[in-house]
């Protein structure tokens, strides 16, 4: 075992997707994270069972480590830590894989005797653990805002990266940047306009008569071929290598869908997150339900079931 990774001594708190995918790529380079939970977790079993040595929360303070990885939900981490913080020495690394709770708390300030670090991959964790496995970059991102001491944070941070398979980067960025970028395209993008606009366009042709089939094609399978190209290639090569029919039909829709209407409310989006707007309404909302109504929304649309029929022939 190479010194590099002997200097890496982490536990991770929580063991849910993103935590899962963490704690199997930092073992399969070498590092065994010990697994903290609270005592009643169902996850207990599951972390034992896949090899890793699992602790209750009020044990921390018997176990030798030199960073806590918090990889529970953001609304968790407030209470996590003022449960463990009497146990937690001086000096001690905190790792967030995204930046909002320590905004929305302000966990710096509540927490100062321990350093608060962000290592935020870029990837959803399923992609964390797939990409690790097929030797693929992950893109992440890091911060060393709230370090007690920056130089060898930074340093390890970097070798924790390598470990976890973030090769790409990671870049540098305060935890605003991460953690404002990180809202507003899961908004303007992401959780929004890429699967609504999907269904939409899905739900548009079939009602013409084209079979679900073929529009799930056209509306979904091909949203990753394009993504792929435009990723690998770059936007300039990607308006070189399409089609004039592609690239006409583009720009009228272009003109037509991203009016000024559409780029005020960009802006209304955004304005939203930087002025913490947006934290109100996640501390208001309740998840849950709201979690339920959505998936069984998706759950009920032709466009999920078409998914589901044709999912075998396409992975």
């Amino acid at each position: 075992m190479s010194t590099t990774i002997k200097k890496i001594k982490p536990i991770i708190i929580g063991y849910g997707a993103q935590a899962k995918s963490w704690a199997k790529n930092l073992k399969d380079s070498g590092i065994a994270p010990t697994i903290a939970l609270r005592r009643q977790s169902n996850n207990c079993f599951v972390a034992e069972n896949e090899g890793f040595k699992v602790i209750s929360l009020d044990k921390i303070q018997d176990q030798k480590f030199n960073s806590i990885i918090l990889l529970t939900p953001d609304n968790t981490h407030s209470q996590i830590l003022r449960t463990i913080s009497p146990a937690i020495q001086k000096n001690t690394r905190v790792i967030y894989a995204h930046g909002y709770s320590t905004i929305q708390h302000n966990l710096p300030q509540a927490y100062p005797k321990v350093g608060h670090l962000l290592l935020a991959p870029k990837a959803i964790a399923n992609e964390v653990r797939d990409r690790y496995l097929n030797n693929h970059k992950i893109p992440a991102a890091y911060s060393l805002e709230y370090s007690l001491f920056p130089k060898e944070d930074k340093d390890y941070l970097i070798q924790l990266s390598r470990m976890l398979g973030f090769t790409a980067g990671p870049y540098e960025c305060s935890f605003k940047e991460e953690t404002f970028s990180d809202l507003f395209s899961e908004q303007s993008i992401l959780c929004s306009i890429l699967p609504y606009l999907m269904k939409e366009s899905f739900d548009r042709l079939i009602k013409t008569g084209i079979s679900d089939e073929i529009a799930y094609l056209e509306c979904c399978f091909e949203v990753k071929l394009i993504a792929d190209t435009l990723i690998a290639k770059g936007p300039k090569k990607f308006f070189e290598l399409i089609s004039p029919n592609a690239l006409i039909g583009g720009e009228k829709a272009r003109q037509k869908l991203i009016s000024n209407q559409f780029k005020d409310s960009l802006d209304d989006l955004l304005n939203d997150i930087i002025s913490m707007k947006f934290f109100d309404e996640i501390e208001k909302t309740d998840f849950n339900k709201l979690k339920k109504e959505t998936v069984e929304f998706w759950s009920n649309s032709k466009f999920n079931n078409t998914f589901e029929k044709m999912r075998p022939q396409l992975q």
